[in-house]
C-alpha cells in the first residue's frame, strides 16, 4: 500500500510540472524577482561572450554591445544591446533556472527558434520566436517558465539571412516548495490511492 501511495504523491507531482511547463511572450509573465541583463553596464563595443550575475552570454561568432539610445519596446528592447548578425546567441546560466527569456530586435524570417535545455545539453522547451515585416521597427520577448529549476541554457538560433540582436535577458530560480506543498501533495496522493481502491 506505502508503494502505491507513494507512485500517487509522485504523479501528483509530475502533473504538477508538466502543468507549470509553458512558453511565454512577455516579461511580465516571468517572476517579479527574476534577474534582468540590460547590457548597460558594459562599454560599447565590448565583444561576446560576456560575463555578468549569474549568466554567461556568448555567440556562434564574435559580436558586441551596441548603443541603442532610444527606447523601443518598454522591458523588450531599450538602451544598450548586444549585436547584430546572424548568429546564435547562447545563454548559459550559472544555477539551474526555472524561468528565463530575452527581447530580440528585429526577427524577420521564420524559423528562428529559442531554446532550452538541460545541464546535459538536452532540449526541455523550443519554441518560434514571432517574425515582421524588416526595417528595424519590430521586437519581441520569448522564455519559458518550467515546473522546475532544470534550464541551463538559453539559445537563440536565427533563421537563414536574418540578422537578429538581443536585449535584457531575464531568469529566476524556482524556491524549493514548501513544507504546506509536500503535504498538499501527500493528500493528493493519498485521495488517488482511495480512488484506485473504489474502482478496484
Amino acid at each position: 500500500m506505502a508503494n502505491k501511495i507513494l507512485f500517487f504523491i509522485l504523479f501528483s507531482f509530475a502533473l504538477l510540472t508538466y502543468v507549470q511547463s509553458t512558453s511565454i511572450s512577455t516579461p511580465s509573465a516571468l517572476n517579479a524577482a527574476a534577474v534582468k541583463i540590460t547590457f548597460d553596464t558594459f562599454a560599447t563595443g565590448t565583444y561576446t561572450p560576456l560575463s555578468t550575475t549569474g549568466v554567461t552570454i556568448s555567440s556562434s561568432s564574435a559580436t558586441s554591445v551596441q548603443n541603442q539610445g532610444y527606447t523601443q519596446w518598454t522591458g523588450i528592447f531599450e538602451g544598450k544591446w548586444l549585436g547584430f548578425g546572424i548568429v546564435t546567441y547562447t545563454m548559459v546560466f550559472t544555477s539551474l533556472v526555472s524561468e528565463c527569456g530575452v527581447g530580440i530586435f528585429d526577427p524577420n524570417y521564420s524559423g528562428i527558434q529559442a531554446i532550452a535545455k538541460d545541464i546535459n545539453g538536452n532540449i526541455l522547451e523550443t519554441m518560434a520566436v514571432p517574425v515582421s515585416s524588416p526595417g528595424g521597427g519590430f521586437s519581441t520577448f520569448v522564455g519559458f517558465k518550467r515546473g522546475s529549476a532544470d534550464i541551463k541554457t538559453l539559445e537563440i538560433v536565427p533563421a537563414a539571412g536574418d540578422p537578429i540582436g538581443i536585449d535584457n535577458v531575464m531568469f529566476y530560480t524556482m524556491i524549493v516548495p514548501e513544507p504546506s506543498v509536500w503535504i498538499l501533495l501527500l493528500i493528493a496522493g493519498s485521495m488517488g490511492y482511495g480512488i484506485f481502491r473504489q474502482k478496484k
